[in-house]
């Protein structure tokens, strides 16, 4: 009698969970009981009082930093910051502690780089161009000055800005930016600050003419670019 190989491997793969059951039944059951234990009990606790001890003096920290309120899901001062290494709540906790004690503010002009892409033949994030965005601090910079006149045009709209002919506030353009990404199946956006922002809302977004290269613009090489922030800040900058 010939046996298939496709019901000898399906035979095999039943038969070895059927004997496996009992045993990770067993285990799952013992971990139950031992999560229920005086002293699991006791650890639990501890932990969650040693959390709610930090998450009380991060929310704190923040507050000495001028952050705008936040939940306590945040692991990093800037979300968007290119730099932030995967440290979890320990480590927001920490920066926050050594940036209270640098005085650290935000800078009133920083770059942020956006990548689009759609469809199927789109290049991975990282590669080839980019958009240039320049985040305007609201008291370092002539907001309405430097606003391009955009007239008939239904952009903002789509940007988080109030209207025709003005910048976008940067907290509002971020939430704008990937709320596209949830009306469309085909569109693609992930939006990089170069140096670290803390509070969204008081920025201004201005978007830089033109496209250039990734890693020109993540290096600080590209002359072009270095050349239009130093002729812009030279017109708007507030003295």
């Amino acid at each position: 009698m010939k046996i298939d190989k496709d019901d000898l491997l399906f035979g095999t793969i039943i038969g070895g969970l059927v004997i496996c059951s009992p045993f990770i039944a067993m285990y799952h059951i013992g971990k139950w009981i031992y999560s229920k234990t005086p002293k699991k009990i006791k650890e639990q606790k501890a932990e969650e009082k040693k959390r709610e001890e930090m998450n009380r003096e991060i929310h704190e920290l923040e507050k000495q930093l001028g952050l705008a309120e936040r939940d306590d899901s945040y692991m990093h001062y800037d979300p968007l910051y290119m730099g932030n290494e995967q440290r979890g709540r320990e480590g927001y906790w920490a920066d926050l502690k050594k940036k209270v004690a640098s005085g650290y503010k935000s800078p009133d002009l920083i770059w942020m780089i956006k990548e689009t892409k759609g469809g199927i033949c789109a290049p991975r994030f990282g590669y080839g161009d980019c958009q240039v965005l320049l985040l305007l601090h609201k008291d370092c910079y002539d907001i309405l000055g430097c606003a391009p006149v955009e007239s008939g045009t239904l952009e903002h709209l789509f940007n988080g800005s109030e209207g025709p002919g003005k910048l976008p506030r940067a907290d509002r353009y971020v939430k704008a930016s990937y709320e596209m990404m949830t009306f469309s199946n085909d569109y693609a956006v992930r939006l990089q600050t170069l140096s670290e922002c803390g509070n969204y809302r008081d920025y201004y977004v201005y978007a830089v003419p033109g496209n250039f290269q990734f890693s020109d613009v993540e290096t600080g090489m590209d002359e072009r670019l270095k050349k239009f922030i130093a002729d812009f800040q030279r017109k708007y900058k507030k003295q």
